[in-house]
């Protein structure tokens, strides 16, 4: 049982890899670094690969890496992909120069505007679908007690609130639609 646990701790440490072995046997350090550059990873992300080489008795080549982290990281801290990052509900990672940080939280909060915008849109309609569902079950019926009548008015008008609010939601998302630049 110790065996199949150690194997398991292994392959899962081997699944959380930064590198495939090919990967370090091919050594493109400066590609490797752009695209963690690309990515937004911080100078701490390349002892990931030194982790992943070592079985390999690869060392990593920490001025190419870092020579294209630099390069990769021009095209991470821009407005655009910060607005991109805010608006799939993600943070922006600290990697980006401090003389940048006020425009690119700008546009990082523009996205997550519309990101959080479209929560809320994605909560109403689930609340309108279970409302919905519930009529159905309960109240699909061709005669109603006077109780289930003054229910099924109270569930209808608030099935109105929330065609409404979605509509009013979505109008303010379009606003947001696009970066701020």
């Amino acid at each position: 049982m110790r065996l199949y646990s150690s194997l398991g701790f292994m392959l899962f440490l081997g699944a959380c890899a930064s590198l495939t072995q090919e990967q370090c046997q091919n050594g493109d350090w400066r590609g490797i670094g752009y695209s963690d550059g690309v990515n937004g990873r911080p100078e701490s992300y390349i002892s990931r690969h030194f982790d992943a080489c070592s079985e390999a008795g690869i060392v990593p080549d920490t001025a190419a890496w870092m020579a294209g982290r630099t390069q990769g990281l021009t095209l991470y801290c821009t407005p655009q992909n910060a607005y991109s990052i805010g608006r799939a509900g993600r943070e922006i990672n600290p990697v980006c120069p401090a003389s940048q940080a006020s425009a690119l939280f700008q546009s990082w909060d523009w996205g997550q505007e519309y990101y959080l915008i479209g929560q809320d849109i994605l909560r109403l309609e689930t609340e309108q679908r279970e409302i919905e569902r519930q009529i159905l079950l309960e109240y699909n019926q061709p005669t109603l007690t006077p109780a289930q009548l003054v229910t099924l008015s109270s569930l209808n008008r608030r099935l109105r609130a929330i065609d409404r609010e979605i509509y009013r939601l979505e109008n303010r998302q379009r606003r947001y639609a696009t970066a701020p630049i």
